[in-house]
């Protein structure tokens, strides 16, 4: 009896762990950009688009249905980098996403309720509601290098599409709000993603120069220690 009892415990035991573990081996929630670069400095997913041309952002959920009780669903917070409090933003369509055009006028200054700071905030941003997100058995992957094909997890990821006008870079951030509109999850640094233009004509012309220049002056360096 006594046996059966130790087993049972065990086996209890092993399955908590085993639930613990997968519960956590991924996020709750994570960003992803088919086709991009994972920027190890940032830790985040970089797709360099062609402005006008769209791109996909993948937004992922893990471990459980989203929303949860008490929140209501998942957000993406689009934030543009590169202007200031005051600076004026481009006019026109400065984003498509999933079908719907944003212009200046959408963007607030600041952060969401109580977010976190990493080197993004205060900017322009504006939080699009994404959904409801499944639970479903192994449909999810850890995008993060190094768990390339670990796509075991429960869970859901969606596609959406993204359209940037002009050389406007965007930040994407995942998380759930509360009732009262502050944020509860969120994915974390190394689960996030960007959008970065191709450089232009012009600048990779004044790059080359720069880098043709310091070549030459190396260069003259170079002859006069050896005259």
């Amino acid at each position: 009896m006594v046996r059966k009892i130790i087993i049972s415990l065990c086996l209890f035991v092993a399955v908590t762990l085993q639930w613990i573990t997968n519960a956590s081996a991924v996020p709750d929630l994570q960003l992803y950009t088919p086709g991009g670069t994972y920027d190890t400095v940032s830790d985040t997913w970089v797709y360099t688009f062609t402005p006008g041309n769209p791109f996909t952002l993948q937004v992922i959920s893990a471990n459980h249905n989203h929303p949860q009780p008490g929140d209501t669903g998942v957000f993406v917070s689009v934030a543009l980098t590169g202007f200031g409090e005051f600076d004026t933003l481009p006019a026109g369509n400065i984003i498509n996403f999933a079908g719907t055009d944003y212009t200046a006028s959408a963007f607030t200054w600041g952060k969401p309720d109580d977010f976190p700071d990493h080197g993004i905030f205060d900017a322009h941003y504006l939080q699009v509601n994404v959904g409801s997100f499944s639970n479903v058995p192994g449909s999810v992957c850890n995008t993060e290098p190094g768990f390339e094909g670990d796509c075991t997890w429960y869970g859901e990821a969606k596609n959406f599409s993204v359209t940037m006008y002009g050389s406007t870079a965007v930040h994407f951030d995942a998380y759930t709000l509360d009732h009262d509109g502050d944020w509860e999850e969120k994915a974390p640094l190394s689960h996030d993603a960007e959008g970065t233009p191709v450089p232009e004509p012009t600048t990779i012309a004044l790059l080359s120069m720069g880098i043709v220049s310091l070549l030459g002056y190396k260069g003259r360096k170079f002859l006069k220690k050896s005259s």
